[in-house]
């Protein structure tokens, strides 16, 4: 498909998604009644910080200053987010053009229509704000205006903090195509493509470095991540997070697998007929951390416990059932390995396994199980795979297929 013509339905999708959420749904779901009470309060000029307000509230302001002008009603904070969403669409397509020559219109339907984002194109959230930010980072980093992209970086950490974490992957990203520029120097000149190198780098990252200093000095200063002084925002490690995370794994990339079962299934026999001991003390090693990881797992997060919100589904029914446990640990630990033997095949492998480094570091902190945050590590990961036509189609109609169904869960208040 041409980028053009996914550009058009991409944006036509978050049109409609708009108008039918308007007209069906004007009611605020979820955590859009936090966010919208501190934008009407901002539009009518009480300017202090809630003391439930986890993020910095950059995506509110200009929330409030488009209410200022056309109003202070949820229809106008979900426009600004539509706004935003369409704009993000557009930079994305020429990140594309870039990244994915092959398949570029269906890379763009990936990013469009991933279900864990479409239904906050239109929803008074910040997911949208800081993606536009990342998406306009990426673009700027292909085009090689990398101070710029980490401005844009910067910005997105000032809608939402732990943005921290991709602008360090951004200058990761930047010193590997560095690398990657200068693998063809002689063993003679060691020395010196060192030190270039080095200089190079310190040319390239020096905005990023700058950004990475600030938000330390802020991070220092405020005593911590989050904003606010709700016990529940605050950082902290849950097993819970990363047994989701695999659940999502396997389910947004369901016809991917689909199409590798029966060369992943054949690949696992051989090994296991070629290398017995390893296998088994593999199989040893995996079971132990199945054990250690079910009896150490529980529920703690009370945002995590309502029945009515999908998510939290899965892990209540992991928290009464050491069998639904053991499964779910062991679903991780089959997710881990479907995404090693991926990546190790992808062109982009190095880059690919840095995605995954930075996703795990990103969810580390966050003690809500909450998929929104897995919007990043899914779009970067699809930004650099190279799908096979097929793979790419299908992915692109799952994707569409995910999308209808959340979008209609959203009228029967479920919500990712």
């Amino acid at each position: 498909m041409p980028v053009m013509r996914a550009t058009g339905i991409a944006i036509g999708s978050i049109v409609l998604w708009f108008c039918v959420l308007t007209i069906l749904h004007p009611r605020a779901i979820l955590d859009e009644r936090q966010h919208h009470d501190v934008i009407q309060r901002f539009a009518q000029g009480d300017w202090r910080l809630p003391p439930d307000l986890p993020m910095l509230p950059t995506y509110h302001a200009l929330a409030a200053l488009a209410s200022k002008v056309f109003g202070s009603g949820l229809t106008v904070a979900r426009a600004v987010t539509s706004i935003m969403a369409i704009c993000t669409v557009l930079l994305f397509a020429g990140v594309v053009r870039s990244l994915q020559p092959t398949n570029p219109g269906e890379a763009l339907l990936h990013f469009a229509w991933l279900p864990l984002m479409f239904t906050f194109t239109s929803l008074a959230y910040t997911d949208m704000a800081t993606v536009l930010c990342v998406v306009a980072g990426i673009l700027l980093h292909v085009r090689r205006r990398y101070a710029w992209s980490a401005v844009m970086l910067a910005v997105g950490c000032l809608v939402r903090q732990s943005t921290i974490v991709w602008l360090a992957f951004m200058a990761v990203w930047t010193v590997i195509n560095l690398w990657q520029e200068r693998a063809d120097a002689s063993s003679e000149r060691c020395a010196e493509s060192w030190t270039s190198f080095s200089r190079d780098c310190l040319k390239r990252v020096w905005g990023h470095c700058i950004v990475l200093g600030l938000a330390l000095l802020f991070f220092v200063y405020n005593r911590g991540l989050t904003l606010g002084d709700v016990p529940e925002n605050h950082p902290r490690f849950n097993l819970g997070q990363f047994l989701v995370f695999a659940l999502f794994v396997l389910g947004l990339w369901a016809p991917v697998w689909i199409s590798r079962a029966r060369d992943d299934v054949r690949a696992l026999a051989l090994w296991v007929r070629t290398k017995p001991g390893m296998s088994a003390i593999i199989l040893i090693i995996a079971s132990g951390i199945v054990a250690t990881m079910a009896a150490s797992f529980e529920n703690a997060h009370p945002w995590n416990q309502a029945p009515s919100i999908l998510r939290n589904r899965p892990l209540r029914l992991m928290a009464d059932s050491a069998i639904a446990r053991s499964v779910g640990c062991v679903t991780m630990l089959i997710a881990a390995a479907l995404v090693a033997r991926f990546t190790r095949e992808q062109p982009a492998r190095l880059m690919l396994t840095i995605v995954w480094i930075f996703s795990v570091l990103f969810l580390l902190p966050h003690s809500l199980v909450e998929p929104r945050y897995y919007i990043l590590p899914v779009c970067l990961t699809n930004l650099l795979t190279r799908y096979p036509a097929t793979q790419s189609r299908n992915l692109a109609i799952w994707y569409l297929s995910l999308c209808i169904i959340s979008s209609v869960g959203i009228f029967f208040g479920t919500i990712w």
